[in-house]
């Protein structure tokens, strides 16, 4: 199986709309992650096809090129990572795609994702990145939502926002939260790719509860 280490100084060249703070938190996170194990990163800029989301890691001085093909047969929130001796390629046709990549691709670097925080994100042992498989992974999610119900009240050792950035990096795209704060919890929520929902003790604001004392025939039970 051949593999390839990632190398201590790297360029990152990224396209995507640079107006989703999705696909604008998945480029700081990669270099955040990368700098954790001691990598040296400068970034930049490319133009891409439309509609496609790109990372490109490299350490050559190769350019960053276009392929349409990337993205054939990929789900929304799948993602294509490809690995060769010369570079790192993750592409998306969302910006929530290339974020699930994002920590895909740290997770093979040795990444642990425990809990919340900082502290509960664990890099490779001695901070050495462990070495990628050379070769196309192409990844698409089991199910088209995937989320947890979140009860405040239940977590409060860690903010909102450390929850939340945590079901991100767990690749989650839903989420069930009972929260007053919306307007907060929903701006982080967009950030990281995750739909809000809402549910539960919710039907008696859109049924008023007096309709039962005043018409009882709509009530069978």
């Amino acid at each position: 199986m051949e593999q390839v280490r990632l190398h201590t100084e790297i360029k990152i060249f990224y396209a995507g709309d640079k107006k989703s703070a999705c696909f604008n938190y998945a480029v700081s996170e990669i270099i955040r992650l990368l700098t954790r194990i001691r990598v040296s990163c400068t970034a930049s800029a490319f133009t891409s096809q439309k509609d496609t989301f790109q990372l490109r890691i490299l350490w050559s001085n190769a350019k960053p090129q276009n392929n349409p093909s990337f993205l054939k047969k990929i789900h929304p929130d799948g993602f294509v990572l490809r690995v060769t001796q010369k570079e790192i390629l993750l592409a998306a046709g969302t910006a929530k795609g290339l974020l699930n990549g994002v920590y895909d691709l740290a997770e093979r670097l040795g990444f642990f994702f425990l809990h919340p925080g900082e502290d509960g994100e664990w890099p490779p042992f001695a901070g050495e990145a462990e070495p990628l498989r050379i070769g196309e992974f192409r990844m698409n999610p089991g199910f088209k939502f995937a989320g947890v119900i979140r009860e405040p009240s239940n977590v409060k050792d860690y903010s909102m926002e450390e929850w939340l950035c945590f079901y991100a990096k767990l690749k989650f795209n839903a989420l069930l939260y009972a929260t007053r704060d919306y307007s907060a919890c929903s701006a982080i929520a967009r950030k990281l790719g995750l739909r809000l929902e809402t549910g539960g003790h919710g039907l008696s604001a859109l049924l008023p509860r007096r309709l039962f004392d005043e018409n009882k025939e709509l009530f069978r039970m």
